[in-house]
């Protein structure tokens, strides 16, 4: 006997699923990670320029205003993230399913899940980021290795390039 799992069909698009995905959205910190990705952006970039020889903390600030700034100013924005976001989970349930997952977080269990899983996202990016770190001599070595064996040049380092 074989049961095929289908995702249910999403439903229309109605004021009020629409209005319970925001608030799901809202209870699974969705709309705050979404203003930290600004933040985030703006310390990749951060780190891109560490080399840089005229940036000052100033420059950082300004920087770092107007990134912030944008993905704030754009997230509610018609076609932003956040219209973006309520396509994708109207894509994924029916309403019947949201309010089913909004009062699976109303539970003790859902409300402890809600505190929880950002903790567990932010520990579990740092285990993997150390996995990672972990991994690069032999990577390093293995990366060597195949380009010897096909006759490519190792890439030079900046500071290699420049003597």
């Amino acid at each position: 006997m074989t049961i095929a799992c289908h995702p249910a069909r999403a439903d229309e698009l109605t004021a009020a699923k629409k209005d319970d995905i925001l608030k799901l959205m809202a209870m699974v910190g969705a709309t705050q990670a979404a203003e930290q990705a600004g933040l985030a952006n703006f310390q990749s970039m951060r780190q891109s320029l560490r080399n840089c020889t005229n940036c000052t903390t100033q420059t950082f600030d300004v920087m770092e205003r107007e990134t912030v700034g944008l993905f704030h100013e754009r997230l509610n924005a018609p076609g932003g993230l956040m219209d973006r976001m309520i396509a994708l989970y109207d894509k994924h349930f029916s309403h019947r399913e949201i309010q089913q997952i909004l009062a699976f977080y109303t539970t003790p269990v859902g409300k402890r899940l809600t505190v929880e899983a950002p903790r567990i996202i932010r520990e579990g990016s740092l285990i993997n980021e150390h996995w990672a770190q972990s991994l690069a001599p032999e990577l390093e070595k293995r990366i060597k290795l195949a380009l010897n064996k096909t006759n490519l040049p190792l890439p030079a380092s900046p500071q290699s390039a420049s003597k």
